[in-house]
């Protein structure tokens, strides 16, 4: 698996697995990450969820992140800076667009706030 991948599978772990303060540990979400979703299309959001996050999180190899709603900001945050046992990721590996894809989608199960 490519370390692209691998961290959009690990990025909504939100910590579960690794235990670090982003996820929920309290930590604040620095000012960069805060703001509504830049994405409304939940088609391409499903879709790399699906294909990205869901090899771990709908396979059992990380917590169901479907089973309640993250903050987006914090979503962004772990992304980016990681946590715990994720890697952080930039732009370059997960691109702005398919991150604000995923969280529309998210936002659209209820997974995200």
């Amino acid at each position: 698996m490519s370390r692209k991948l691998a961290g959009v599978v690990l990025v909504f772990s939100l910590g579960a697995c690794g235990g670090g303060a982003a996820a929920g540990g309290g930590a604040e979400v620095a000012p960069e990450y805060e703001g509504p979703v830049q994405s409304t299309d939940t088609a391409r959001g499903e879709e790399v969820f699906t294909d990205v996050c869901g090899r771990c999180h709908d396979g059992g190899r990380a917590p169901n992140i479907r089973s309640e709603a993250h903050p987006v900001a914090m979503i962004r945050m772990v992304v980016r800076q990681g946590d715990g046992g994720m890697p952080p990721f930039d732009a370059d590996e997960i691109s702005d667009d398919d991150l604000e894809a995923v969280l529309a989608f998210m936002v659209s199960i209820q997974a995200a706030n």
